[in-house]
């Protein structure tokens, strides 16, 4: 069941980029900060399903990264996923998953990120800065609990 679901529609733009490396992409100094949600599970061994969707694009040709992170401040990366943009200005929809094991019932943040491969102006929720459909187009961010 879904215990935790956000999404945002504002129009942010971002030069931050990730290096196309074997290391995983680090928040705060790599890419940026689109969404976070906390969460307190139901019970220490049920799986979580942590998942979100980026609508972004690039003012160059790129790889575009998208990573969940979790911890108060996103600090360690549990999934990532990367996308080609072919094109400048092409749209992407850059969708990432990760599963955990809950471990403690205490309160868990989880945020998710994107960033580029190669210098140039991503722009989250829209093109060249600006918003796209009415700002209905929105970046989501889902949080699923099962029973094992």
């Amino acid at each position: 069941s879904v215990i935790r679901f956000a999404s945002d529609s504002a129009v942010y733009t971002s030069t931050n980029l990730v290096p196309n490396d074997n290391t995983a992409p680090v928040p705060g100094g790599e890419g940026f900060q689109v969404i976070w949600l906390s969460v307190t599970p139901g019970a220490v061994g049920n799986t979580l399903w942590i998942d979100g969707n980026i609508c972004v694009t690039s003012s160059v040709a790129t790889r575009l990264v998208g990573w969940l992170g979790s911890g108060a401040t996103g600090s360690t990366t549990i999934g990532t996923v990367g996308v080609r943009n072919s094109a400048a200005g092409a749209l992407e929809q850059v969708y990432v998953f990760a599963s955990r094991t809950v471990t403690s019932a205490a309160s868990q943040s989880y945020s998710l990120h994107v960033g580029a491969g190669a210098a140039g102006t991503m722009t989250i929720n829209g093109e060249a800065g600006s918003a796209l459909y009415g700002r209905t187009m929105a970046t989501w961010l889902r949080i699923r609990e099962f029973t094992v």
